[in-house]
């Protein structure tokens, strides 16, 4: 039996979940989609006015679905201060206005780490094999409408048979790098790693240092997991997409578009932009990843290309108050 929940505000479900924040959705039939969450699978489409979703949970959780669901997709997230926030720079505020309703997912932080690990040291579709391979050969089977999928291995389960599993994820790529430090990290996680919850509590300075703790996380991985995982809606990752969506747009960067950016200028870049965009510069974050990865050939209107300068103070334009009155009213 499915059930809904409403959804007053802006929120694009194909998008948020197709744009690379989590690597185990998976579309099927009429605009539904699949994943695991927590100890739940999930079915999930979009409806006017909210979601509508059927579930299936492993024996003896009994924590209700529709609140995993809401916190996963961030629905407590005051959308429509966030996204007036972000919409005060005028280049946003015009993709903002092409793609409306991309919202952040609260995700579990072990199974972002290590899904995060896998993204950056290879191609999406590798990462999102490698995920996946690691949920089917040690997560646990949960079963809805027929389809079969695994939850996502604790870190604990991984490090049991710490040789086996590594010999385990060895075989199922042909690159060994992100197999051994996934178990690094899972290793961590069991010897050093942080109580998640209470280092989402801190602020961004602490949750990033804490997580450059961990093996083979860089910059742009503990921006990744502070933002995706951690609540750090402050977190500005920069890969080569979003460095070529800022350097295209935001000259005060001094970066050119096709240059091959070393890592301490996508620091640079991250640290900067983050500034720029203040509290809220995770989504703007996303929504440059979006624009630049997907639908970089569509030009932003003349008047808001490059000027001399990111500004940041209220833009009291069309576009502004196009988003005040579709968002704020």
């Amino acid at each position: 039996m499915t059930r809904q929940i409403p959804i007053s505000r802006p929120f694009d479900l194909a998008l948020t979940l197709t744009m690379g924040q989590a690597l185990r959705w998976r579309p099927f039939g009429d605009g539904w989609f699949s994943c695991v969450v927590g100890p739940h699978l999930f079915h999930v489409r979009q409806i006017d006015g909210g979601i509508e979703y059927e579930a299936a949970s492993l024996a003896g959780h009994e924590d209700d679905p529709d609140q995993c669901l809401r916190r996963y997709f961030r629905l407590d997230d005051d959308i429509d201060a966030i996204y007036a926030s972000i919409a005060r720079d005028p280049k946003v505020a015009a993709i903002m206005r092409e793609y409306p309703g991309l919202r952040l997912l609260r995700q579990e932080p072990w199974e972002c780490l290590a899904s995060q690990l896998c993204v950056a040291r290879s191609s999406i579709g590798h990462a999102i094999g490698m995920v996946s391979n690691i949920a089917n050969n040690f997560g646990l089977a949960i079963e809805l409408a027929g389809e079969v999928r695994y939850t996502f291995p604790t870190a604990e389960q991984l490090m049991a048979d710490r040789n086996g599993t590594l010999g385990k994820l060895q075989a199922m790529q042909n690159r060994h790098d992100h197999a051994s430090e996934v178990i690094a990290a899972a290793e961590w996680v069991c010897d050093a790693g942080p109580d998640w919850d209470a280092l989402r509590r801190q602020p961004y300075g602490e949750v990033k240092r804490r997580l450059l703790q961990c093996p083979g996380v860089d910059d742009r991985t503990a921006d990744r997991v502070a933002l995706f995982a951690l609540d750090r809606l402050e977190a500005f990752p920069v890969d080569i997409w979003v460095w070529l969506a800022i350097s295209g747009i935001c000259p005060e960067l001094d970066s050119q578009e096709q240059a091959s950016p070393a890592e301490w200028e996508l620091a640079a870049a991250a640290k900067r932009a983050g500034n720029e965009f203040g509290d809220c510069a995770g989504y703007a974050n996303q929504y440059l990843f979006h624009w630049r990865r997907e639908y970089s050939d569509k030009l932003l209107p003349l008047d808001v290309r490059p000027s001399d300068r990111f500004d940041t103070e209220p833009v009291y334009d069309h576009r502004y108050e196009y988003l005040a009155r579709k968002y704020l009213s």
